[in-house]
Formats: C-alpha cells, structure tokens, sequence
C-alpha cells in the first residue's frame, strides 16, 4: 500500500478503497459496454450490407451469411450443414454433427484431433493455426491451402457435438474480409 494511503486513517483508506473500486468498475463496465455496442454496430452493418442473419433451429447458435443459406442434413450420422455459396469456389458452412465424447481425451487433445482430421481428409497443407474462443467454447482456427482453394475453418467441440465454421475461396483470390466476418459472426446462444 502506498505511504500516503497508509498515514490516512482507517475511515478515509475504506472511502478510498470504495471510490479506487467504483472508478475501475465504472471502466470496466465502460469498457464492455462499448465493446458489446460495437458488436452490435457490426452485425447491423452486416445486415444493412445484405448479410442474412441465421439461428439454428435447435437456437445452439447463430452466424451472419453473406446471402441467405440453405439448410441440410447428410448421412446416417445427422451431419446437420447450413451453407451459402455467393459465386462459384466461394463457399461458407456450418457443419454439426454429434459425437459421442471420450471422457479419457481432453477438449484441446479433441481439438487437436478434429484439427489433424480436417487437414488430413482437405488433402490440404497446414498453413496457419491458432486458439480462438467464443462464450465458454474454446477452439482452433486454421488455413489449410489445397491445390484449388484456401479454407480457412474454425473448430469447436461442445459435449457431444461438433461445430465446423468453414469459409473457402479458389486459390488466388485475395480475402476482402467476408470470411473473416463470416468466422467471427458465429456465436453460441447466450454467450
């Protein structure tokens, strides 16, 4: 404690115990309410920029499409895909399917799994992976180039299901920032 506050006495520390508390939560409340109202401000200029708003049926999540999606189910084991495609090679999708977990592998051993699976099954090289999180969901991000596209996809694994945001591109075409919004326009529901 400083030497000014300790020769302070005891009423005046608490008093400047409180007001020192109240002013760094007045910037933290602050400091979150501007981050939330910016977020806001985004996914409205993604709205008034002709993205579709979409929530799952099920209302587990919800992304913002550079056009309206189209919704489908594949296979005996439930692949549930919600995909637009605005030009051909140009792709963004959501993939869940439910996996049963495996209470021996941790989440990031699953994550780190789910990762080697998708590169492996893209026929794709690795280029770039990170840790990325949305509400309590941790995941990871990669780009994997293959000889035709670029992807770039985040995987995030929740209990018994597995949620696959992907944006894909033709190889050579520069990002112009939609898939970035795409990939940061998913959320849980009630994170």
């Amino acid at each position: 404690m400083p030497r000014a506050i300790k020769r302070l006495p005891y009423g005046l520390r608490i008093v400047a115990a409180i007001f020192a508390t109240s002013l760094v939560g007045t910037f933290l409340f602050y400091g979150s309410s501007h981050f939330m109202k910016n977020m806001a401000e985004q996914r409205g200029d993604l709205v008034s920029a002709g993205w579709t708003r979409f929530v799952a049926p099920t209302g587990e999540f919800t992304a913002m499409f550079p056009e309206s999606p189209t919704e489908s189910v594949e296979g005996a084991n439930g692949v549930r895909a919600v995909t637009a495609a605005p030009s051909k090679g140009e792709g963004y999708t959501i993939m869940t399917i439910e996996l049963p977990a495996n209470p021996q592998e941790t989440a990031g051993a699953r994550l780190d799994r789910l990762a080697a699976d998708f590169v492996a099954r893209s026929n794709g090289t690795l280029v770039s992976q990170t840790q990325v999180s949305v509400g309590p969901a941790t995941g990871r991000e990669l780009r994997v180039d293959t000889p035709e596209r670029s992807l770039r996809v985040r995987l995030f694994a929740m209990h018994d299901k597995v949620y696959q945001v992907l944006a894909i591109r033709p190889v050579g075409w520069p990002e112009d920032g939609r898939d970035g919004q795409f990939l940061k326009s998913f959320s849980f529901q009630g994170s």
